[in-house]
């Protein structure tokens, strides 16, 4: 067995990683390679040492010579061809375990065309943070880990790969206001890929989520009505009253089933 410097690369984007090579024979006799992660280094430019080219050979080059920083003693590792077993032991112990399920996610995410857009609107806008590692990481945080978005971003390690190549929290920030404009295009294009597929979709009909609001108050809005030049109420066909501006608070359906007259409800859609 022998430990080495392995490079991958991930959203397009270079990882560095310490791995313990191995050789095994499996049940029917033949020999495989089997790599077992010690410790992931993260991205390779964070060792950028301003030379330019060549820099994955100088990195390689440092961790022979064992000048690298890779946050875990050389003493642990016998660079000649094996490494200490109870330091291997060390090693798998403190390892994390890694997220592999955000695979699918990713995958759907491909398929509906929001990666697209999302790095049009990177390339649109010059922006120099990974816009779209920061929108993915937000999307398998929610699915699989709601947190906050200081927690999601902070646990952007918990995956078998690099989902972003960010480092600052601010950039997820930045990212959302991105996303707020083109909330519009992303939906469409969702809507369009989910038609043009073999699942389709029926247009008749059409489901939508709705999240109450309440309010405790004695009275609920009242809404402001269009009024003649005489300031007569105008009112239609059927005799009701023209509404020219609805307002929020109305007494409503309450899903705690409350029903004290001091509740005032306003149902909000898609919020």
């Amino acid at each position: 067995m022998s430990v080495f410097l392995d490079c991958f690369k991930n959203n397009g984007y270079d990882y560095l990683r310490i791995v313990d090579g191995r050789r095994y024979k499996k049940a029917d006799g033949k020999i495989s390679n089997r790599r077992i992660t010690i410790k992931n280094l993260g991205l390779l430019k964070k060792y950028d040492d301003g030379q330019g080219e060549g820099l994955l050979n100088r990195v390689r080059e440092r961790f022979r010579n064992r000048t690298l920083e890779i946050g875990m003693p050389y003493e642990e590792i016998d660079h000649g061809s094996k490494m200490v077993t109870p330091a291997i032991r060390k090693a798998e112990a403190t390892l994390r375990y890694k997220n592999i399920g955000y695979f699918v996610l990713e995958a759907i995410m491909n398929s509906l065309g929001v990666t697209e857009i999302l790095r049009e609107a990177k390339n649109e806008g010059e922006i120099e943070y990974d816009m779209v590692g920061l929108s993915k990481l937000m999307v398998y945080g929610r699915v699989l880990r709601p947190r906050s978005k200081k927690t999601t971003f902070e646990g952007r390690d918990r995956y078998l790969f690099g989902v972003t190549c960010s480092e600052e929290i601010k950039e997820i920030y930045k990212a959302l206001d991105v996303l707020d404009k083109k909330s519009g295009q992303i939906q469409a294009r969702m809507n369009t890929r989910v038609k043009r597929s073999s699942i389709g979709r029926k247009m008749e009909v059409t489901y939508y989520d709705v999240t109450n609001y309440y309010f405790e108050t004695m009275y609920g809005d009242e809404d402001v009505y269009e009024t003649d030049e005489s300031g007569e109420v105008v009112r239609d066909e059927k005799g009701k009253p023209v509404v020219r501006e609805s307002r929020l608070r109305k007494k409503g359906v309450s899903k705690e089933r409350r029903s004290g007259p001091n509740l005032c409800k306003y149902a909000m859609n898609g919020i």
